[in-house]
C-alpha cells in the first residue's frame, strides 16, 4: 500500500446515524459533505442499503451503497433539536442539584468534624 493510499483512507467522510453507527465515504474528504450520487460502506466496508436516519432528523436512501436519496424532515428534525436541549437542560439541572447536594454534605461533615476536634466557629 503506497502512503497516498492511506492518507486517502485516513482522510475519507466519516458520518455517525443515530445508533452511533458509522458510515463511511470513501470518495470523500473528511471536510466534504455526501450528496446523492455518492458511495458507503458500514466501518467493515460493506456497501450499506435501506434507510439511514440521522440524528439531525434526515433519512438517507442506500441502494449497494450508493446515496440514492436525501429526505429532510423538518418536523422530525425539529422535535429532535427540542429533545436534545430538553435533555441537555435535565442534564445540567441534574449536575447542579447533586453539586449543591455534595456542597452541603461536605458541610455538615466538617462541622462533625470541628465538634469532635471542639473547634467552633
Amino acid at each position: 500500500m503506497k502512503n497516498s493510499d492511506i492518507k486517502k483512507i485516513i482522510a475519507q467522510l466519516v458520518i455517525q446515524d443515530c445508533t452511533a453507527r458509522e458510515i463511511h465515504f470513501p470518495k470523500r474528504e473528511a471536510s466534504d459533505l455526501p450528496s446523492v450520487g455518492d458511495y458507503a460502506t458500514d466501518a467493515n466496508g460493506v456497501p450499506l442499503d435501506g434507510l439511514v436516519l440521522l440524528p439531525e432528523g434526515d433519512l438517507w436512501k442506500f441502494n449497494k451503497g450508493n446515496l440514492i436519496e436525501i429526505l429532510v424532515d423538518d418536523k422530525l428534525a425539529a422535535k429532535f433539536k427540542k429533545l436534545s436541549r430538553q435533555t441537555a437542560e435535565e442534564i445540567k439541572a441534574t449536575f447542579e442539584i447533586d453539586a449543591e447536594k455534595i456542597t452541603n454534605n461536605l458541610k455538615l461533615e466538617r462541622q462533625k468534624i470541628e465538634r469532635l476536634l471542639g473547634i467552633h466557629k
